[in-house]
């Protein structure tokens, strides 16, 4: 596995917390590392990013929405825990569980996208809570891919011509301030 990540922490860390997901067992191990050759001899994502593909595909359902909308956000901007877990929330994204209000489903959401590396932690507050996350460049650019191809959004940055048929969600942003 460590071969695979080819040095790159975001990549280690990405199969660490991917490994950490599954049963302990040399079949479950051994299922995730036969996915990750077939990548590599597809040869549809070489390297690290085959990795990130893996773990991308390896999202629950229920995560898969909450992860490609950080997605739509701008690079490098920073998500507040409560304005995201409410925007997850309006989207429909968030079912109730148990016992559990919505918010706490979302936020064991959230918990769960850092947990596995998809997410960063930015600064926790006083209780270890997440209170500020983004993502990485590298994961982003990977789910905007995904989100495009699934037609869930579509990132406008003002380069190009917009074709945007068949897309639920559009984000623009503008490096012009």
């Amino acid at each position: 596995f460590l071969q695979k990540c080819e040095g790159l922490p975001i990549a280690i860390a990405c199969i660490g917390r991917l490994l950490s997901c599954k049963p302990p067992t040399y079949t479950e191990w051994k299922s995730l590392y036969e996915k990750l050759e077939m990548q590599s001899v597809k040869n549809t994502i070489p390297g690290v990013d085959s990795i990130l593909k893996i773990s991308l595909e390896d999202l629950p359902y229920e995560l898969k929405n909450c992860f490609l909308h950080c997605a739509l956000f701008p690079e490098d901007y920073e998500m507040k825990r409560r304005r995201l877990v409410r925007h997850w929330i309006t989207s429909g994204f968030i079912k109730e569980k148990e016992n559990k209000t919505l918010e706490q489903v979302a936020e064991g959401y959230l918990n769960d996208l850092v947990n596995r590396s998809l997410l960063q932690a930015v600064m926790n507050n006083e209780f270890g809570r997440v209170k500020c996350c983004r993502m990485h460049d590298v994961i982003r650019h990977l789910a905007i891919d995904k989100a495009e191809k699934e037609c869930f959004g579509k990132v406008y940055e003002g380069y190009e011509t917009l074709l945007a048929h068949r897309t639920r969600r559009l984000s623009i942003t503008s490096t012009n301030t």
